[in-house]
């Protein structure tokens, strides 16, 4: 399964730009801003912190043949320093008829293990392919009053070229994604970062993953901002703020302006991105 989910996830390529949409209000918020702009820095939220209790969501499957059962079970106990001739004997005394309410009892533990391990250590980078969605600008960019940054690879940038294609698409479906427990590996078990309910498709998501340092603010390559977009109903005083910003970045950030669209529930975004 480990297979197919790399194939599928190979097949999406990253488009040209992507978006992140940012509030202004507070502190924290405006040093998340500074950090995109000038410091090259973005930060890779842990799940846990997300707006949907559904993140990492997953419906395991138990069935699995004996000898499976039994080698996901050493694998387990190993990891925890038993020794291999040890975890065999314990695998095949764990797995017998009569066990069947602790065997259930443990593969309730562990995938709960799995699943608030996921929740609590993977850092997730999540941005748009859509600069304009109102729902977008309203739910994370403090009700149109913050901006959305642009993001886009250099050409002939090889710290771009490696950074970029490992954006991958969102799916969305009715219902959690189901890996199995026994037979599938941590790119099966990657199901429920990219996967989220129906209801999330208009927001057209993107998601990059952190899996071998901790959630947090991480380097985000020089360059790579090459715009910002203002709200439609930012204030005076954050407009200032921004466009320091923009001063003070090292390479040029295009400043573009959001405006409700007349007759339509629409925003449009000005010069053209």
């Amino acid at each position: 399964m480990g297979k197919d989910f790399i194939s599928r996830r190979l097949a999406h390529k990253a488009p040209e730009r992507l978006f992140k949409y940012r509030p202004l209000k507070g502190e924290c918020a405006r040093d998340a801003v500074r950090g995109l702009l000038v410091h090259h820095r973005v930060y890779f939220a842990k799940p846990e912190e997300f707006n949907d209790p559904f993140e990492c969501e997953m419906e395991f499957d138990f069935e699995a043949t004996l000898s499976e059962k039994r080698s996901r079970y050493k694998g387990v106990l190993q990891r925890h320093g038993v020794s291999q001739k040890e975890a065999v004997q314990r695998a095949r005394d764990f797995f017998t008829e009569g066990n069947a309410d602790a065997v259930s009892n443990w593969e309730a533990d562990r995938a709960k293990i799995v699943t608030d391990g996921m929740r609590t250590r993977t850092g997730i980078l999540c941005v748009s392919a859509v600069p304009h969605d109102i729902l977008m600008w309203s739910h994370y960019s403090a009700g149109h009053t913050g901006v959305c940054v642009v993001l886009a690879p250099q050409q002939g940038n090889e710290e771009h070229r490696r950074w970029w294609p490992t954006f991958h698409p969102v799916t969305y479906k009715e219902r959690v994604p189901r890996v199995s427990f026994y037979t599938g590996n941590k790119f099966d078990w990657l199901e429920g970062v990219f996967t989220k309910a129906k209801r999330w498709e208009y927001e057209h998501e993107y998601r990059k993953i952190e899996t071998e340092k901790d959630p947090g603010n991480h380097w985000l390559p020089t360059g790579m901002v090459k715009g910002v977009i203002l709200g439609c109903r930012i204030s005076a005083p954050d407009r200032a703020f921004v466009m320091q910003l923009v001063e003070k970045a090292d390479h040029d950030v295009a400043v573009y302006e959001a405006s409700v669209e007349p007759g339509r529930y629409a925003v449009t975004i000005s010069p053209p991105l």
